[in-house]
């Protein structure tokens, strides 16, 4: 049996940032999961940029994008372009981004450069912004955890048993005794919980899909739109010319992992959306889509992230709403904070290489 201070239960994104902060802290770790290439981290697009529409989620990406994604190999600098109504652009998100020296700049429509904006619309261009090739990331992940002594790898956790004294996991592998546990297992997080303790969050299919333009350099940067819930980022690993685009339907989503997309209709929604702010995408020719899932979170979920359960020493955290990659650093950081009972908000135990900001336009 395995005996450990803390058991980190996802070995996605958040898990192992989460693995990597509690064992900087000098407690000892197990870090149970599936393999993370079946997970949502795995078939993420890694989109990173300081702006959210909720500041608090703002400060942990901006804290993330300066101290740990601009320092990551796994990391590609395009600039990042997120539009929003101008009606639902919040100064408080803005003032986040400027606090913590993240250079941006608000570009109000109509316009057509970087993308074409209508009345009423706005984007927030942040040249530091980019995305995370998200096996690479996991890949440079993996490599930290192996190499730290006090993180412990195990097999997949199948439920969690309360004691007294702490909680037992019991899975595939060997047995794990612990004194806390965090659960970030993404879709799997409630099946693993108390009854009752289940956060109100809802699983969405999310449809990726890869299309190919002529010109390999039309569209240099990541970009999101905010209404329809819709993305797009560079994918050279693919080939030249090539876009990866996503969409989150707003139906709810009940089957398990990862699926490939036979109607072409379906794998262009995306991409047909997007086009209203960069033309050229309505003629892209389309390769292949995959169809997963992802967990959303109800409004003000956030505030208490990771949240606790009515079982003292067993936390949770999902429903980060395809941000993922964007918060995980710094979330591991406060997971780790609040798990140890530390007093900082986000902590720089693991990261220190700030990045000074620019001009705020």
């Amino acid at each position: 049996m395995t005996t450990v201070d803390c058991a980190v239960i996802g070995d996605g994104v958040v898990g192992r940032f989460t693995a990597l902060a509690l064992a900087a802290r000098g407690l000892l770790v197990s870090l149970s999961g599936e393999d993370a290439g079946s997970s949502a981290s795995a078939l993420s697009g890694g989109l990173v940029r300081a702006y959210s529409a909720d500041p608090f989620l703002t400060r942990l990406a901006a804290r993330s994008l300066t101290s740990v994604w601009l320092n990551c190999p796994a990391y590609r600098r395009t600039g990042s372009v997120h539009v929003v109504p101008r009606a639902g652009l919040d100064r408080a998100v803005l003032s986040e981004m400027a606090a913590a020296g993240v250079p941006y700049r608000v570009i109000g429509g109509p316009a057509r450069h970087p993308v074409r904006l209508e009345r009423g619309d706005c984007a927030v261009v942040e040249p530091y912004g980019g995305f995370v090739h998200a096996g690479e990331a996991l890949r440079w992940l993996a490599d930290r955890c192996r190499d730290d002594a006090a993180i412990t790898r195990t097999g997949p956790v199948r439920q969690v048993i309360t004691h007294g004294d702490g909680f037992s996991l019991v899975g595939t592998g060997p047995a794990v005794r612990a004194r806390q546990v965090i659960v970030t297992a993404g879709p799997g997080t409630a099946a693993l919980l108390p009854p009752g303790s289940a956060p109100e969050v809802e699983r969405r299919r999310i449809v990726y899909s890869f299309v190919r333009l002529g010109d390999s350099g039309a569209v240099p940067h990541t970009l999101v739109d905010t209404v329809p819930d819709t993305w797009m980022r560079p994918a050279p690993e693919q080939g030249p010319g090539v876009l990866l685009v996503g969409r989150a339907d707003p139906m709810p989503w009940n089957r398990p992992g990862r699926r490939d997309v036979t109607d072409r209709r379906t794998g262009l929604r995306a991409a047909e959306a997007l086009a209203r702010r960069i033309p050229a995408l309505s003629k892209a020719e389309y390769l292949s889509s995959v169809v997963a899932s992802d967990m959303y979170a109800t409004p003000g979920h956030h505030g208490d992230v990771p949240a606790p359960t009515a079982t003292d020493g067993l936390w949770y955290v999902t429903g980060l709403s395809g941000g993922g990659f964007k918060i995980a650093p710094a979330l591991g950081e406060r997971i780790a904070d609040r798990m140890t009972a530390s007093d900082n908000d986000v902590a720089q135990t693991l990261y220190s290489n700030d990045v000074e900001g620019g001009d705020h336009v």
